[in-house]
């Protein structure tokens, strides 16, 4: 399993988790849910409420 941090617009947004070789997890940090709730990463991940 390896992971690596992600960063959009210069901010750190979280972290992805490669499980397998087709499964990925993204987790959003806290403070960037917190501070950007409408910047999500892609239409398909969108910031939780």
């Amino acid at each position: 399993m390896s992971q690596g941090n992600v960063f959009h617009e210069d901010h750190f947004a979280g972290v992805i988790t490669k499980i397998n070789d087709s499964e990925y997890i993204f987790q959003y940090d806290y403070y960037y849910v917190k501070d950007f709730p409408e910047k999500f990463i892609t239409f398909t991940v969108p910031v939780p409420d």
